[in-house]
């Protein structure tokens, strides 16, 4: 008992130790589940939510449309779109409730099912084929950690809506952490060094002729995250989750330099060989910044970006 009480002593973790750990599993997961949004979605394009509500109802049941927003913890007016569009394409289903007659309830129809397998089998296949790369010791940790972030999700959790503060040790009173503070972590949850704050940077609209086709330059290019919002719209964030955006039609490609957008890079070579092999076109090569290494580039809807490499990232 004794050696058993000197081991949890010795791996007693503080609050602010957890939260290190909390960031650096909440990156990986935001970005393999990134990952898989941006490579591997079906056809359809149907939404995260549309999916999540679907993957809901099969695992609990038929539920309220208060009951699924508890589950997903959004307000139920947030699914009324959501809720359309999944009936109209015969995914679910609205009935009265057996106990109650008085309100209805969703439940996932055969083709709801089947949609939401097919989906389940995409991912699926992809993830199984990157888990070749690792080792035995590393699949069975894998495993492991999956049940455990099913733990996770089901929990509640021990720290409240806006975390735990931190105590002054001088005057015993709680202070702002800078861990849960959201003008200094990105969207993956690690430190950013600019945060949010007046006058960032945020968000760009991107002419395109054809949005699938520049969703996919951009994508395969420069590794960016590609998603569908509720409203349709397919937008992008950023390798670090720092910008995002959305491409829209109907507006003329800015196909002069004015405002100009760069991206920055790793290997302007590499990246110069990604945007031809993917469908754009260098404009302006290497050396007219110099001793800054950039070129341009024109990506399949004729808009012209600049490339910067960041010699840091050689590093």
């Amino acid at each position: 008992m004794r050696d058993l009480r000197s081991r949890e002593k010795a791996v007693a973790v503080t609050e602010e130790d957890l939260l290190v750990m909390s960031m650096a599993v909440r990156r990986g997961v935001t970005q393999l589940s990134r990952r898989m949004w941006a490579r591997e979605r079906p056809e359809n394009g149907r939404t995260s939510l549309q999916l999540s509500v679907l993957a809901n109802l099969f695992a609990r049941g038929p539920l309220t449309a208060g009951e699924l927003a508890a589950v997903e913890r959004v307000q139920p007016q947030s699914l009324t779109r959501t809720f359309s569009a999944l009936e109209a394409e015969h995914l679910v289903s609205r009935e009265l409730d057996a106990n109650d007659r008085r309100r209805s309830v969703f439940a996932i129809t055969r083709d709801g099912l089947r949609a939401l397998r097919d989906d389940m089998r995409v991912r699926d296949r992809w993830l199984a084929g990157s888990m070749h790369a690792l080792t035995p010791t590393e699949r069975g940790v894998l495993l492991l950690a999956g049940e455990l972030m099913q733990r996770l999700a089901e929990n509640e959790g021990h720290v409240g809506k806006g975390g735990p503060d931190l105590e002054d040790p001088r005057s015993g009173r709680a202070v702002d952490n800078p861990l849960l503070n959201p003008r200094t972590m990105n969207d993956d949850g690690g430190m950013m060094e600019t945060g949010y704050r007046n006058g960032k940077l945020c968000y760009v609209e991107l002419p395109a002729d054809d949005v699938g086709v520049s969703a996919r330059f951009y994508s395969d290019a420069f590794g960016w995250s590609i998603r569908r919002r509720d409203d349709g719209a397919t937008a992008f964030d950023d390798t670090v989750g720092g910008v995002s955006g959305v491409w829209v039609t109907g507006r003329s490609p800015s196909g002069e330099p004015g405002i100009l957008i760069y991206i920055m890079v790793e290997n302007m070579d590499a990246s110069i060989a990604a945007v031809r092999e993917h469908g754009g076109e260098i404009v302006q090569g290497v050396g007219a910044d110099a001793p800054e290494v950039t070129a341009r580039f024109r990506d399949p809807a004729g808009n012209i970006m600049g490339l910067y490499q960041e010699p840091t990232l050689a590093s």
